[in-house]
């Protein structure tokens, strides 16, 4: 499926990035108020944080554990994912948890050692005999585990940061994850810019040369030239990796950051002091939509990075979103409001309403992983399409967003619902699957 552009006018959708660190249960506001909603009372508060679950009293009793494997090392930490799947957890856990019983969420952190992280997952599933596993964020724990949570009869919810999991009929990805969010960037960098050359920059680390299939794909289909660079993180010389950058794409070519957004905030604060945001046409994945890292850029970048984002702008203004909201003011601490706390709490949620549903004796590693695994067509206002986990076959369950540039402390958006196209045998098997 092709790019659909909403064209040149484009319209603004209020994110408040100036005061995101002070973001009440309703959201934050930006001066005009465009697109954004008001702060909830105590009250209003309370009665969106009771739609987590069915009881009016805390969960007790014997929990319900489940497990995630998350990576955490200098310049790749992906825990803001885990933290907002814990934070939901606990939000279901006070209103009544699943048939009364409590989600007990059990993070382990890898560090993209293939030994440790396999033995994080045995501990897992062999010690903690945890009855799902939820929020996997790791770059390498698919390559690594995929083959144990097969053989545990496991489905799992997670994030697709290791291209393998895509490969994996018993993994649903919650979000685009870091390859089909760059496939996106180049497919309008080549459609809306006429980009010449494609320079994907993305963390060094074990095989994630990988996660430049989608920019790849999109470069033999199109005919465009492909450079790829692995960035060793943490990022030491900004300026130098920024010039490098523009350089290796060209005027007239794109650059695809794929970093964390510590190091994107290091890369394109120094880009734009150098005068680089007008030397290419700069594109970023959707860890760019985090408004601490927006709130960061400086004016240059207005109208100029291309940052898809599967997720509303954290402002938004419906059921799901002022959830997600009010669960991370009341279970997270206020933590700044990301993309990966929404990708955490839609994870979460997914696995609880799925779970909540079934009577107390399917309650156990079969009924629920079944349970899981028949998630189809969950309607959700932050996803562009009804999510299916569609276990047994091949599947991308995310597989649009809307494409946004910075503008004037807001993200603009510049394209509407769009499809990543069918460019990589990933995506060609999902959609031959039907």
């Amino acid at each position: 499926m092709g790019i659909r552009s909403v064209g040149r006018a484009a319209r603004a959708v209020g994110i408040g990035i100036g005061v995101v660190g002070a973001v009440a249960l309703g959201g934050c506001g930006s001066d005009d108020g465009e697109g954004t909603v008001a702060a909830a009372s105590g009250q209003e508060a309370a009665a969106v944080l009771a739609s987590c679950g069915k009881g009016a009293k805390a969960a007790s009793g014997k929990p319900i554990t489940v497990g995630a494997i998350v990576t955490k090392l200098p310049g790749v930490d992906l825990t803001p994912v885990s933290n907002s799947t814990k934070a939901y957890f606990d939000c279901v856990n006070a209103h009544g948890g699943v048939g009364g019983r409590p989600i007990e969420l059990k993070v382990e952190h890898d560090q993209l050692n293939p030994q440790a992280t396999s033995a994080l997952a045995s501990k897992l599933l062999d010690q903690d005999h945890v009855a799902a596993m939820v929020g996997n964020t790791s770059l390498i724990d698919c390559s690594v585990n995929g083959k144990a949570y097969q053989q545990a009869k496991l489905n799992v919810i997670g994030a697709a940061v290791d291209t393998a999991c895509f490969r994996l009929t018993n993994f649903a990805a919650a979000g685009l994850g870091p390859m089909l969010s760059a496939q996106l960037v180049a497919q309008h960098q080549v459609a809306e810019q006429a980009a010449d050359t494609l320079h994907a920059m993305t963390t060094q680390a074990p095989g994630s040369e990988a996660l430049n299939a989608g920019v790849v794909g999109v470069g033999k289909d199109r005919g465009v030239k492909v450079v790829e660079t692995m960035v060793k993180v943490p990022i030491t010389d900004p300026n130098g990796v920024a010039l490098s950058g523009a350089n290796k794409a060209g005027d007239d070519g794109g650059v695809i950051l794929d970093l964390a957004p510590p190091e994107l905030a290091k890369l394109l604060g120094a880009a734009g002091k150098q005068g680089l945001a007008d030397r290419a046409h700069w594109g970023c994945v959707n860890a760019c939509a985090n408004p601490t890292l927006l709130k960061a850029l400086d004016s240059s970048w207005d109208d100029k990075l291309v940052v898809p984002n599967e997720f509303p702008v954290v402002d938004a203004d419906s059921p799901d979103m002022n959830l997600y909201r009010a669960v991370n003011q009341k279970y997270n601490g206020g933590a700044d409001l990301s993309t990966f706390g929404q990708l955490g709490f839609l994870m979460a949620k997914l696995f609880a309403d799925a779970v909540q549903q079934l009577p107390a004796d399917q309650l156990d590693r079969e009924g629920i992983n079944k349970a899981v695994g028949a998630i189809s067509n969950y309607k959700t206002d932050m996803l562009c399409e009804p999510f299916s986990f569609d276990a047994g076959k091949p599947h991308v369950s995310v597989a649009a967003a809307r494409l946004y540039v910075p503008s004037d402390g807001k993200l603009k958006q510049v394209q509407d619902c769009t499809q990543v196209d069918a460019v990589t045998p990933i995506v060609r098997a999902a959609r031959a699957a039907g």
